[in-house]
């Protein structure tokens, strides 16, 4: 640098010329620093040593004049910023990932609960039996109606509330039976049985109670299917009849001429 009163040339950084004792002036923003690792006094703009806490020009104390450090700082900052960079890059991948498999999931669960209806099993509710005596049994079919209401009573009143169904039998069977459960209508109205022999029955015969449902008009009213089998039952534990001679007792006599 040169003297600003003289021109004579000065060591960079001095404060007075050597040459004439002028005191230095220019501003430390706008001096021309050479480009390479060395560092400079914030104030003066002195040349300092790696180390350096205070000015040896001015006095002034220094933020941090070791250049590995700064260059340790430096590069550490860049790296903590590239990792945190990543991780936040893996985070949002995992978080699209995450809310992609949940989109999924919720389409699946809807195609599903669509295609996949409720089913009511009706052989969980009835019975066959027999009772009576071998040669003249007599067939028993028994409907659980107290179960079943309380099983579906409530589910088939909101289920047939979310349907819009235009069935006009729907429609006169609401008025026909008036404040009579849901659930019963459902039986009296849509399901069926039949049993193929009901009477004189004996040990060791099969009879067979068949359904009759209106699975279609349930679907669509109620949004329900209906499972049902035929029920295949061999009699068996009759007792036999007692016979007795109703002439037993009866004596017969012959008076007369013959």
């Amino acid at each position: 640098m040169k003297c600003s009163n003289c021109g004579t040339e000065l060591p960079y950084g001095s404060m007075f010329c050597s040459e004439c004792g002028a005191k230095q002036v220019f501003e430390a923003k706008n001096s021309k620093q050479p480009r390479n690792n060395s560092i400079y006094c914030i104030k003066c703009n002195t040349e300092l040593q790696p180390g350096d806490i205070f000015c040896a020009n001015c006095g002034t104390k220094q933020p941090n004049t070791d250049v590995k450090s700064i260059v340790e700082t430096d590069t550490l900052k860049k790296n903590t910023i590239a990792i945190k960079s990543e991780d936040i890059s893996k985070r949002n991948k995992y978080i699209a990932m995450f809310f992609g498999i949940g989109v999924a999931l919720c389409v699946v669960i809807g195609v599903l609960s669509i295609l996949i209806k409720p089913t009511i099993n009706l052989n969980d509710y009835i019975t066959l039996s027999v009772s009576g005596y071998n040669t003249v049994g007599t067939a028993e079919v028994t409907f659980e109606y107290a179960k079943f209401t309380e099983d579906y009573h409530s589910k088939l009143e909101l289920a047939k509330s979310k349907i819009s169904s235009s069935d006009t039998d729907s429609y006169y069977l609401d008025a026909y039976y008036d404040d009579t459960p849901e659930s019963l209508k459902f039986i009296y109205e849509y399901v069926k049985w039949t049993v193929d022999k009901t009477e004189n029955l004996s040990n060791d015969d099969v009879i067979t109670l068949s359904w009759e449902c209106l699975d279609e008009k349930i679907l669509n009213i109620y949004g329900y299917k209906i499972k049902y089998e035929p029920i295949e039952y061999t009699v068996s534990g009759l007792e036999e009849l007692e016979t007795f001679d109703p002439f037993a007792w009866l004596e017969v006599g012959f008076d007369g001429i013959s």
